[in-house]
């Protein structure tokens, strides 16, 4: 249903398909917020809401999702802070939070979601540092935080995430010296 002209809320009513894996309903011109209940969708898999009107709070609802891989949730007007409950959803691959009124600092709970292999937050109003916590995400290939406010310096142990192909931390606050062991870091710009 992507791609459409739909428009009003997300029904509530969705919580109660609980066969429903894939759920695509990008670039539509809905409103309201996330459904609170979303969590009784329990077969689900893919959820793409990006690119709506959507309003509000990060529900909890959504990130525990048991089976849940891939939440984007981009370029919608979706506010307050990043919840440190996301380390509940233990089963994401893809996480993009980009362009909404998203504030506050990274959570440290970012670094629980240890099967994430691909984290986009870009065009956020963010403050403080990227977490050290990050670097437990061994598993990721794709890494952005870019034009967020983010400061402090890149993290050393970043160098350890092995298998990273993109690091886009561009248009931030981030000062210091490069880390010397992000050299190892060999599937870069592959």
């Amino acid at each position: 249903m992507s791609e459409n002209q739909l428009s009003g809320a997300i029904p509530d009513s969705l919580q109660e398909a609980v066969l429903l894996q894939d759920l695509d309903l990008r670039s539509n011109r809905l409103e309201g917020t996330i459904p609170e209940r979303l969590d009784q969708a329990t077969s689900l898999v893919s959820l793409n809401i990006a690119e709506n009107n959507l309003k509000g709070r990060l529900t909890s609802s959504v990130f525990k999702l048991p089976k849940l891989e891939d939440l984007q949730l981009n370029e919608n007007q979706l506010d307050g802070t990043i919840p440190s409950m996301l380390s509940t959803a233990s089963s994401l691959k893809m996480l993009n939070l980009s362009s909404n009124l998203l504030v506050g600092s990274l959570p440290s709970a970012l670094g629980d979601i240890t099967s994430l292999e691909r984290l986009v937050l870009r065009n956020l109003d963010l403050e403080g540092s990227i977490p050290t916590t990050v670097a437990r995400l061994t598993n990721l290939l794709e890494l952005v935080i870019s034009e967020t406010g983010i400061e402090g310096s890149i993290p050393t142990l970043l160098g350890k995430i092995s298998d990273l192909q993109i690091l886009d931390l561009n248009s931030n606050g981030i000062g210091g010296t490069i880390p010397t062991n992000l050299g190892r870091l060999t599937n870069l710009g592959r």
